[in-house]
């Protein structure tokens, strides 16, 4: 279920949230784990109002249950960090917003993972391919000024959905919005370019809300401080002794897990202490097992065959995967240390092949057996 906020009939606006806060404008008899219609009326309507603050953790992990298989830890965080942002954007006035760095190899699900809780919960977002971005003094390319623009853009679409222009422009709704920096390990810095570290400068100005206020086209300013930044990235080799030997002695003995990446080990790997100090909650995201990749077989909404279920109906074939195939995919895919991703690289060269001799299979029906897919895949591609 998609939160957000639509008009009603009566000229008032609502949103479903699964608890509230008392005020004269509210219905005050919705139990915490329950989700029920709260009103506001046009009149009286402020931004805190707007915001759907009442999103409790557990309602947010439970939505993506439903489209990400294992990661248990990981959604617990999330849940945990969106939840308080949204209680926190109540508030008035300069805050710490609940910034993360979630890492993670490929293919597991950090991406996903975010986008799915920020479309459940309807905020403002936008997706930065952090190795798109530029320095402060280039002024072509992905530039922060230009990552600020698409969030006000994806506020205002919002609010036009919702006909509430009236009440709340698009920037006043995007200052309470999440910017995601995928591919943020790749912005370490080396020896041999200061660019990466000129791009680290830039986004510790907008991380620490410093940046310079950006004005959307009715005049509105977007104020940075209270938006909630979640960076993303594998960081490959961060747990290599040439990165983990140079922790404080202090930290080292202090530590239960010693492959747990920690903030030093960042900041070895090449990022500024002080962009790391504002994304202080570490999210680790673990590799998929064959169980895992079982499971995503067998989840409908995120089945990698689904696409291909499709491709055969129209040529009058109904796809069917056995149990035994989906478990052979699996461990296939799990060599291939993807991810999900794993899945498609394995079952493309089988599916596609079968694709040209369907006119010669009898009957309506495809049975992918274990037996077959065995033989499908030694074939090779």
């Amino acid at each position: 279920m998609k939160r957000g906020w639509r008009r009603r009939q009566d000229n008032r606006s609502e949103f479903f949230p699964s608890e509230q806060k008392n005020d004269t404008h509210r219905n005050t008899s919705t139990p915490d784990d329950t989700v029920e219609t709260i009103d506001f009326f046009d009149s009286d309507t402020t931004l805190d109002e707007l915001l759907p603050i009442s999103t409790t953790a557990i309602s947010i992990r439970h939505s993506l249950d439903e489209v990400v298989v294992g990661q248990r830890n990981a959604k617990d965080a999330i849940s945990v960090l969106l939840s308080a942002h949204l209680s926190g954007a109540r508030g008035h006035g300069k805050r710490e917003s609940p910034n993360a760095l979630l890492i993670g190899p490929t293919g597991v699900g950090k991406t996903h993972s975010v986008q799915t809780a920020v479309e459940y919960l309807g905020l403002p977002f936008v997706n930065v391919d952090s190795t798109a971005l530029v320095p402060s003094d280039i002024h072509e390319g992905m530039t922060i000024e230009k990552v600020l623009i698409e969030l006000i853009i994806s506020a205002e679409t919002i609010l036009a959905e919702a006909n509430m222009f009236a009440e709340i422009s698009g920037a006043e709704l995007a200052a309470r919005g999440l910017i995601f920096l995928d591919e943020f390990d790749k912005l370490r810095a080396g020896k041999e370019s200061d660019w990466n570290l000129r791009v680290q400068r830039r986004l510790l100005r907008l991380i620490e809300g410093s940046f310079p206020a950006i004005r959307e086209m009715r005049g509105e300013v977007l104020d940075t401080s209270q938006i909630v930044f979640l960076a993303s990235g594998t960081f490959e080799g961060i747990r290599d002794p040439s990165i983990t030997s140079r922790r404080p002695a202090q930290l080292t003995s202090a530590l239960r897990d010693p492959d747990r990446v920690v903030s030093a080990d960042l900041v070895t790997y090449g990022f500024l202490p002080e962009l790391i100090a504002r994304l202080p909650v570490l999210v680790p995201f673990e590799s998929l097992s064959v169980d895992d990749l079982v499971g995503i077989l067998q989840t409908p909404a995120v089945d990698p065959t689904n696409v291909w279920r499709q491709h055969f109906a129209k040529m009058g074939k109904e796809l069917i995967v056995e149990d035994g195939a989906k478990l052979l995919l699996a461990e296939n895919a799990e060599k291939l240390n993807m991810g999900a991703r794993g899945l498609q690289q394995v079952m493309f060269p089988m599916l596609a092949r079968m694709s040209f001799g369907l006119d010669d299979s009898p009957g309506r029906t495809l049975v992918i057996s274990r037996e077959m897919c065995e033989k499908q895949l030694r074939m090779g591609w």
